[in-house]
């Protein structure tokens, strides 16, 4: 089990964001750059950079910073949001980002994933594609367009048939938002699909979560606001790492 921060950027600043929810949005009273040195500082080796203005329809991308980001000491940078043509993801890797995050690109542009997938510059083994679930609704263009017509069981199974083996699976249940990750619904994705790289996201508050995540195997998690505002969780997060690395 590996866990992987992650940090969302909102008009160039760090943002503390519940999926869809942009009508709450509120910003972390912390330089990006210093959250970076602090996660690095914890000896985190790899974060999940969001761009929260990238997911939308209309992107505005923070391009920039994530540039400026990459350039930082976190070893490995995994960047997530309006990754829909080659030029956009050629840019992100030229500037230095290891792991390219596909998610609405599935739904509306899969000509795209397929020309990633037989590109020669990027390694399929660094896609990540994404998908969100909001109350059992697959969504898409940051939890704003429902896709009522998709089944992500067909979908996962579409991404390792065109030779992408990791998945980053979110399942958000906005009527119980305290009460931890569906383990059954995790356990059912490990099942079906034993080789799948699987990274789950959504509702993971506690170690205890994060352990029985790991009990039915599933490969990694993403932890999002809570490692910046609650105090001594970076350290925690960094000794747990350190420790399933060792084991």
């Amino acid at each position: 089990m590996h866990i992987v921060p992650a940090l969302y950027i909102k008009d160039g600043k760090a943002a503390a964001y519940r999926p869809g929810d942009y009508l709450n949005l509120s910003y972390l009273d912390r330089d990006p750059y210093d959250l970076i040195q602090e996660l690095s500082d914890h000896h985190i080796q790899r974060i999940m950079l969001v761009d929260v203005d990238a997911s939308l329809d209309n992107p505005q991308h923070n391009m920039g910073l994530i540039g400026s980001l990459a350039n930082t000491t976190i070893p490995d940078l995994e960047v997530a949001g309006g990754i829909s043509n080659m030029d956009y993801l050629k840019s992100l890797q030229y500037a230095g980002v290891d792991y390219f995050v596909l998610g609405s690109a599935m739904f509306d542009n899969f000509a795209f994933v397929e020309a990633v997938r037989d590109a020669d510059h990027v390694d399929n083994d660094r896609i990540m594609v994404a998908f969100d679930l909001l109350d059992g609704q697959l969504t898409c263009h940051g939890w704003t367009r429902e896709q009522p017509d998709q089944d992500l069981f067909a979908l996962i199974q579409k991404t390792l048939d065109n030779g992408f083996r990791r998945c980053i699976v979110s399942h958000i249940n906005t009527q119980q938002p305290e009460a931890g990750p569906d383990l059954d619904f995790y356990r059912r994705l490990r099942l079906r699909f034993p080789d799948l790289i699987l990274t789950a996201a959504g509702h993971i508050h506690s170690f205890e979560h994060i352990d029985a995540l790991r009990d039915i195997q599933v490969d990694e998690v993403v932890i999002g606001n809570e490692i910046y505002q609650q105090p001594g969780l970076m350290a925690q997060i960094s000794a747990y790492n350190e420790a399933e690395g060792e084991a």
